[in-house]
Protein backbone atom coordinates (compact mmCIF):
# COMPACT_ATOMS: atom_id res chain seq x y z
CA UNK A 1 0.00 0.00 0.00
CA UNK A 2 2.85 2.26 1.04
CA UNK A 3 4.64 1.74 -2.51
CA UNK A 4 1.65 2.21 -4.29
CA UNK A 5 1.00 5.57 -2.62
CA UNK A 6 4.06 6.67 -3.37
CA UNK A 7 3.96 5.92 -6.86
CA UNK A 8 0.68 7.99 -7.14
CA UNK A 9 2.71 10.95 -4.91
CA UNK A 10 5.50 10.86 -7.86
CA UNK A 11 3.18 10.76 -10.11
CA UNK A 12 1.45 13.73 -9.04
CA UNK A 13 4.63 15.49 -8.73
CA UNK A 14 5.36 15.01 -12.53
CA UNK A 15 2.03 16.44 -13.40
CA UNK A 16 2.36 18.88 -11.33
CA UNK A 17 5.97 20.24 -12.87
CA UNK A 18 4.45 19.83 -16.24
CA UNK A 19 1.64 21.92 -15.78
CA UNK A 20 3.93 24.42 -14.11
CA UNK A 21 6.34 24.54 -17.19
CA UNK A 22 5.76 27.57 -19.23
CA UNK A 23 4.19 27.18 -22.62
CA UNK A 24 6.45 27.86 -25.33
CA UNK A 25 5.39 31.95 -27.11
CA UNK A 26 3.83 31.14 -30.12
CA UNK A 27 5.47 33.56 -32.03
CA UNK A 28 8.84 31.18 -31.68
CA UNK A 29 10.03 29.83 -34.98
CA UNK A 30 10.63 31.13 -38.33
CA UNK A 31 8.36 33.37 -40.23
CA UNK A 32 8.60 34.52 -44.08
CA UNK A 33 7.89 37.38 -45.82
CA UNK A 34 8.30 37.78 -50.29
CA UNK A 35 9.58 40.98 -51.23
CA UNK A 36 8.27 42.52 -54.82
CA UNK A 37 10.90 40.16 -56.26
CA UNK A 38 9.54 36.98 -55.01
CA UNK A 39 12.33 36.44 -52.85
CA UNK A 40 11.87 35.34 -49.17
CA UNK A 41 12.74 37.02 -46.03
CA UNK A 42 12.54 34.82 -43.11
CA UNK A 43 12.76 36.07 -39.69
CA UNK A 44 13.70 33.53 -36.35
CA UNK A 45 12.71 33.98 -33.25
CA UNK A 46 14.43 31.90 -31.09
CA UNK A 47 13.55 30.78 -27.42
CA UNK A 48 17.17 32.00 -25.80
CA UNK A 49 15.78 35.37 -26.54
CA UNK A 50 18.31 35.94 -29.56
CA UNK A 51 16.39 36.81 -33.23
CA UNK A 52 17.56 36.65 -37.08
CA UNK A 53 15.91 38.75 -39.73
CA UNK A 54 17.36 38.91 -43.41
CA UNK A 55 20.84 37.58 -41.79
CA UNK A 56 21.15 40.25 -38.83
CA UNK A 57 21.42 39.01 -35.45
CA UNK A 58 19.92 41.00 -32.16
CA UNK A 59 17.86 40.28 -29.40
CA UNK A 60 13.90 40.12 -28.41
CA UNK A 61 11.70 40.45 -25.80
CA UNK A 62 7.61 40.23 -25.09
CA UNK A 63 6.39 43.48 -23.49
CA UNK A 64 3.59 43.14 -20.66
CA UNK A 65 0.84 45.15 -23.43
CA UNK A 66 1.92 41.78 -25.77
CA UNK A 67 4.35 43.91 -28.45
CA UNK A 68 7.36 41.76 -29.41
CA UNK A 69 10.71 44.58 -29.27
CA UNK A 70 13.34 43.21 -31.16
CA UNK A 71 16.90 44.94 -30.96
CA UNK A 72 19.68 44.42 -33.30
CA UNK A 73 23.14 43.99 -32.06
CA UNK A 74 24.87 46.38 -34.15
CA UNK A 75 23.97 49.32 -35.84
CA UNK A 76 25.50 51.73 -38.02
CA UNK A 77 27.19 55.39 -37.19
CA UNK A 78 23.91 56.96 -37.63
CA UNK A 79 22.06 54.97 -35.26
CA UNK A 80 24.99 54.50 -32.65
CA UNK A 81 25.02 58.87 -32.51
CA UNK A 82 21.59 59.09 -32.15
CA UNK A 83 21.37 56.96 -29.09
CA UNK A 84 23.95 59.09 -27.81
CA UNK A 85 22.87 62.09 -27.87
CA UNK A 86 18.89 61.05 -27.37
CA UNK A 87 18.24 59.76 -24.02
CA UNK A 88 14.90 59.03 -25.78
CA UNK A 89 15.76 57.08 -28.35
CA UNK A 90 13.46 54.18 -28.78
CA UNK A 91 15.12 50.70 -27.28
CA UNK A 92 13.84 48.49 -29.88
CA UNK A 93 14.65 48.92 -33.73
CA UNK A 94 11.68 46.79 -34.76
CA UNK A 95 8.20 46.35 -33.19
CA UNK A 96 6.04 43.10 -33.71
CA UNK A 97 2.51 41.79 -33.29
CA UNK A 98 0.87 38.46 -33.25
CA UNK A 99 -2.30 38.78 -34.82
CA UNK A 100 -4.68 35.51 -36.23
CA UNK A 101 -3.31 35.83 -39.41
CA UNK A 102 0.75 35.83 -39.01
CA UNK A 103 3.35 38.10 -37.05
CA UNK A 104 3.43 41.96 -38.17
CA UNK A 105 6.64 43.72 -38.19
CA UNK A 106 7.19 47.33 -37.52
CA UNK A 107 10.32 49.31 -38.47
CA UNK A 108 10.18 51.65 -35.18
CA UNK A 109 9.15 52.14 -32.14
CA UNK A 110 5.66 51.66 -32.69
CA UNK A 111 3.13 49.31 -34.27
CA UNK A 112 1.98 51.98 -36.92
CA UNK A 113 2.73 52.66 -40.51
CA UNK A 114 4.65 50.39 -43.01
CA UNK A 115 4.70 46.97 -42.16
CA UNK A 116 6.15 43.36 -43.08
CA UNK A 117 3.32 40.53 -43.12
CA UNK A 118 4.95 37.26 -42.07
CA UNK A 119 3.54 33.91 -42.11
CA UNK A 120 4.81 30.34 -41.58
CA UNK A 121 4.23 29.23 -45.25
CA UNK A 122 6.14 31.11 -47.43
CA UNK A 123 4.77 28.72 -50.32
CA UNK A 124 1.16 30.08 -49.39
CA UNK A 125 2.74 33.97 -50.27
CA UNK A 126 3.89 33.20 -53.69
CA UNK A 127 0.79 31.27 -54.89
CA UNK A 128 -1.42 34.27 -53.88
CA UNK A 129 0.98 36.65 -56.13
CA UNK A 130 1.47 34.34 -59.19
CA UNK A 131 -0.57 36.21 -62.05
CA UNK A 132 -3.58 34.66 -63.83
CA UNK A 133 -2.53 34.20 -67.65
CA UNK A 134 -6.75 33.40 -68.54
CA UNK A 135 -7.89 37.10 -67.13
CA UNK A 136 -9.72 38.98 -69.57
CA UNK A 137 -9.44 42.56 -71.04
CA UNK A 138 -12.74 43.37 -69.50
CA UNK A 139 -11.87 42.63 -66.10
CA UNK A 140 -9.42 45.53 -65.68
CA UNK A 141 -11.57 47.92 -67.17
CA UNK A 142 -12.63 50.63 -64.34
CA UNK A 143 -11.00 53.71 -62.33
CA UNK A 144 -9.31 52.32 -59.80
CA UNK A 145 -7.15 53.52 -56.28
CA UNK A 146 -4.31 52.32 -54.28
CA UNK A 147 -5.33 50.08 -51.11
CA UNK A 148 -1.37 49.18 -50.34
CA UNK A 149 1.64 49.61 -51.46
CA UNK A 150 4.56 47.80 -51.14
CA UNK A 151 8.50 48.05 -51.55
CA UNK A 152 11.12 45.66 -51.06
CA UNK A 153 8.79 43.75 -48.29
CA UNK A 154 7.67 46.59 -46.13
CA UNK A 155 3.59 47.44 -46.56
CA UNK A 156 1.66 50.82 -46.36
CA UNK A 157 -1.69 50.47 -46.21
CA UNK A 158 -4.45 53.69 -47.12
CA UNK A 159 -6.47 54.88 -44.00
CA UNK A 160 -8.30 57.66 -43.97
CA UNK A 161 -6.02 60.16 -41.94
CA UNK A 162 -3.70 60.25 -45.30
CA UNK A 163 -6.33 62.31 -46.75
CA UNK A 164 -9.01 61.49 -49.72
CA UNK A 165 -8.34 59.06 -52.09
CA UNK A 166 -6.68 59.83 -54.95
CA UNK A 167 -7.12 58.03 -58.77
CA UNK A 168 -4.57 55.54 -59.31
CA UNK A 169 -5.35 55.21 -62.69
CA UNK A 170 -8.46 54.45 -65.16
CA UNK A 171 -8.61 51.50 -68.18
CA UNK A 172 -10.46 51.86 -70.97
CA UNK A 173 -9.71 48.60 -73.82
CA UNK A 174 -6.00 49.28 -74.38
CA UNK A 175 -5.80 52.52 -73.14
CA UNK A 176 -4.54 53.89 -69.49
CA UNK A 177 -5.47 57.05 -68.31
CA UNK A 178 -2.96 58.28 -64.94
CA UNK A 179 -4.20 59.63 -61.79
CA UNK A 180 -2.62 61.48 -59.22
CA UNK A 181 -1.82 58.74 -57.74
CA UNK A 182 0.37 57.71 -59.93
CA UNK A 183 2.22 60.92 -61.29
CA UNK A 184 1.30 64.59 -62.14
CA UNK A 185 0.55 64.27 -65.80
CA UNK A 186 -1.53 67.34 -67.97
CA UNK A 187 -4.72 66.51 -67.87
CA UNK A 188 -6.10 64.20 -70.81
CA UNK A 189 -2.36 62.10 -71.14
CA UNK A 190 -2.91 58.69 -72.20
CA UNK A 191 -0.76 55.33 -72.64
CA UNK A 192 -1.36 52.76 -75.13
CA UNK A 193 -1.60 49.08 -73.51
CA UNK A 194 -0.13 45.86 -74.38
CA UNK A 195 -1.88 42.85 -73.31
CA UNK A 196 -0.45 39.01 -73.00
CA UNK A 197 -1.22 36.06 -71.46
CA UNK A 198 -3.51 37.40 -69.63
CA UNK A 199 -1.60 40.96 -68.28
CA UNK A 200 -1.25 44.26 -69.16
CA UNK A 201 1.69 46.62 -69.98
CA UNK A 202 2.33 49.78 -70.98
CA UNK A 203 5.38 52.49 -70.53
CA UNK A 204 5.47 55.96 -69.02
CA UNK A 205 7.58 58.87 -68.48
CA UNK A 206 7.78 60.14 -65.00
CA UNK A 207 9.97 63.31 -64.32
CA UNK A 208 12.67 62.82 -61.73
CA UNK A 209 14.16 66.47 -61.76
CA UNK A 210 13.72 69.52 -63.98
CA UNK A 211 16.18 68.04 -65.99
CA UNK A 212 15.77 64.39 -65.87
CA UNK A 213 13.14 62.09 -67.58
CA UNK A 214 12.98 58.32 -67.05
CA UNK A 215 10.88 55.58 -68.41
CA UNK A 216 9.34 53.22 -66.33
CA UNK A 217 7.41 49.45 -67.09
CA UNK A 218 4.22 49.32 -65.35
CA UNK A 219 2.50 46.56 -65.39
CA UNK A 220 -1.27 45.02 -64.28
CA UNK A 221 -2.25 41.23 -63.56
CA UNK A 222 -4.44 39.34 -61.37
CA UNK A 223 -4.46 36.85 -58.97
CA UNK A 224 -6.55 33.82 -58.43
CA UNK A 225 -8.59 35.70 -55.52
CA UNK A 226 -9.82 38.41 -58.29
CA UNK A 227 -6.97 41.33 -56.63
CA UNK A 228 -5.63 43.75 -59.03
CA UNK A 229 -2.15 44.57 -58.78
CA UNK A 230 0.18 47.06 -60.35
CA UNK A 231 4.15 47.02 -60.73
CA UNK A 232 6.57 49.74 -61.32
CA UNK A 233 9.92 49.43 -62.16
CA UNK A 234 12.39 51.77 -64.09
CA UNK A 235 13.06 50.38 -68.02
CA UNK A 236 16.53 48.64 -68.67
CA UNK A 237 17.72 48.82 -65.60
CA UNK A 238 18.66 45.31 -64.47
CA UNK A 239 18.26 44.33 -60.68
CA UNK A 240 16.25 47.44 -60.03
CA UNK A 241 13.68 47.87 -57.36
CA UNK A 242 10.19 46.96 -57.75
CA UNK A 243 6.90 48.81 -56.33
CA UNK A 244 3.75 46.44 -56.26
CA UNK A 245 0.50 48.29 -55.79
CA UNK A 246 -2.84 46.38 -54.57
CA UNK A 247 -5.72 48.35 -56.61
CA UNK A 248 -9.24 48.36 -55.71
CA UNK A 249 -12.04 50.10 -57.10
CA UNK A 250 -12.57 54.24 -56.60
CA UNK A 251 -15.85 54.48 -55.68
CA UNK A 252 -18.15 57.01 -57.20
CA UNK A 253 -19.16 60.31 -54.23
Amino acid sequence: MKRLTSILLALLMLVGMALAEETPDAALGDWYALNTENEAICLTLREDGTFCYDSREGTWRKTTDGEYWLTYNSHDLLAVMERMVNSQAAEQDLTALLTETGFDVYYGSTAKGAVVHMVRDVTELQNARTPKTDTLLEDFAGTWTMESMTLGAMQLTYTPDMGERQVFCTIDGLTMFPGAGLESFPEGTNFPLTFEDGVLHTTIPMQMTEEETLDFDLTFFQTADGSLYATLRLSDVPDNPETMFLLVPMEKE
